[in-house]
């Protein structure tokens, strides 16, 4: 399923959609095509899941080269402990 634009957001918008709304959970997903993955952040008062965008580019999904870089980075952003991640 592709990612919407509107599902991407910037670090700076989901650090501060977390601190106001709380974090409900961390996924990392493999993308299979391109051997990748992307980090989808769930916010406990939406109904929705946010993935975190480029730089460069804020209406396209980051994408990591190595899970263990995705779960860094995601623990260094927003302290995070706990994530799911989906390797299918």
């Amino acid at each position: 399923m592709p990612i919407l634009p509107e599902q991407c957001a910037t670090e700076d918008a989901l650090a501060l959609t977390v601190r106001t709304g709380g974090l409900k959970g961390i996924k990392i997903d493999l993308v299979p095509e391109d051997a990748t993955y992307t980090v989808c952040v769930e916010i406990n008062l939406a109904d929705a899941c946010f993935y975190l965008a480029t730089r460069r580019n804020p209406t396209e999904p980051r994408k990591f080269k190595s899970v263990d870089v995705a779960i860094a980075h995601m623990q260094r952003l927003f302290g995070a402990r706990t994530f799911l991640v989906n390797l299918a």
